[in-house]
């Protein structure tokens, strides 16, 4: 047909391109990203589980992933980024979604793990303060998309349908990933992840299997699993956080920030990272919040100058206004 193909091998895999005429010029650029987004996730989850890759053009405006293809409009195809980020979540999908397999009855976790390990991943790749600002933008369009009427659990989400269901369904399940990597630890996280991928290859997939891989690799008890599910997957919501009577108590030469964390009901049982910063040193801490409030005590060396609870955006949180800067979502909220 219209196709020019251009081809190529990594290891056992076929890597292909199929594009029309006036976009052939741009196949040594996908074919390269593609090898490098296999070679990739092949380190970080395991083998490949198809025979090719190929990145199909479209006539249509699309970015859908299929097992073993993605079909991408011939437009989004001349973007500059998207080698190196629509492309590379497509490719993880060929993992997550079309590798393990979906079982939709308990709600679609696929979009929030490929976003985890595409989309913020990548940031997390280039600095510390790229992976903060995604976190941040993901609680930003929650907060103004999706907070309120328009919420519903991540049990219930299928596919993307309106700006509000992408915050939740993208957006949410991302911190779902995300905040159960810091219980755990990095190790016990992707070993989980490549457990899942080994044991469920090809396989319908719940959210309870990974709580499980989870527990296995984390050691978590089965309660800490059921709750952590419970409260993020099965309810809607996110956690409503407040400080209360921060003060500094002088004790022995020594600075003791002392404080109280408060949160509205529905309440939701966390580990917060909590924060003291002085002039030259600082020190964080994780405090337990398991009810409406939970006290802190922070030693410090030297005067502290401020105190924060979740100054990085760790936590599934709804944001105060004035943490959200101005933005397009503002006025669509």
């Amino acid at each position: 047909g219209r196709y020019l193909v251009n081809e190529r091998r990594h290891n056992q895999v076929r890597i292909a391109t199929y594009f029309f005429p006036a976009n052939a010029g741009l196949s040594k650029r996908y074919l390269d990203a593609v090898q490098r987004h296999i070679g990739r996730y092949e380190a970080l989850h395991g083998p490949y589980p198809f025979e090719k890759f190929a990145v199909v053009e479209n006539f249509f405006p699309t970015g859908y992933g299929f097992p073993s293809f993605t079909l991408l409009g011939s437009r989004v195809l001349r973007l500059p980024f998207i080698p190196d980020t629509s492309l590379r979540h497509e490719v993880a999908h060929c993992w997550w979604g079309n590798g393990v397999l979906v079982d939709a009855a308990g709600g679609n976790w696929c979009e929030g793990l490929t976003a985890y390990v595409a989309d913020y991943l990548a940031k997390e790749e280039q600095s510390s303060a790229e992976a903060r600002g995604y976190r941040l933008r993901t609680l930003e369009k929650y907060a103004l998309l999706a907070a309120g009427a328009p919420d519903f659990p991540l049990a219930n989400f299928r596919s993307r349908f309106s700006p509000a269901s992408q915050a939740i369904g993208y957006g949410k399940a991302m911190f779902v990933f995300h905040m159960m990597r810091l219980r755990i630890g990095d190790a016990a996280f992707w070993a989980a992840l490549r457990d899942i991928y080994d044991t469920r290859l090809h396989q319908r997939t719940s959210w309870g299997h990974f709580m499980d891989a989870f527990a296995a690799h984390g050691g978590l008890r089965r309660d800490e699993v059921r709750t952590f599910h419970d409260q993020w997957i099965t309810r809607p919501g996110a956690l409503q956080l407040a400080m209360d009577r921060p003060r500094v108590v002088s004790t022995k030469g020594q600075s003791l920030v002392e404080g109280v964390l408060l949160q509205k009901s529905p309440l939701f049982s966390v580990h917060l990272p909590v924060a003291v910063t002085g002039r030259t040193a600082n020190r964080k801490e994780t405090v337990y919040l398991d009810g409406s409030t939970a006290t802190f005590r922070i030693r410090m060396q030297e005067a502290p100058r401020s105190v924060a609870a979740d100054p990085d955006f760790d936590v599934f949180r709804l944001l105060y206004p004035e943490e959200i800067p101005a933005t397009v979502n503002a006025v669509k909220g």
